[in-house]
């Protein structure tokens, strides 16, 4: 009777061991899921914030260009003058 209830309790260890391991290896299954997610979900945020602010970069792009062109009519012009 003490054999069986010593490999009893070596049976019930060895259960606890395994779902442990299950347990700790479905924790590091959604560790890993939620780090692609939330890579995904900065990703989204960085490409809605370029998309929002496009037209004003845009803008600002335009603005150096035509300051860029003004200055070069100017600089022509003042060579006439």
């Amino acid at each position: 009777m003490a054999v069986a209830t010593s490999r009893d309790v070596w049976e019930s260890m060895r259960l606890a061991v395994d779902d442990r391991r299950a347990r700790d290896n479905r924790a590091r299954l959604l560790i890993r899921r939620s780090r692609v997610y939330a890579t995904a979900a900065l990703i989204c945020v960085a490409l809605g914030l370029i998309l929002i602010g496009m037209p004003r970069i845009q803008q600002l792009i335009g603005d150096r260009a035509t300051d860029a062109q003004a200055r070069s009519v100017s600089q022509s012009a003042s060579l006439f003058s």
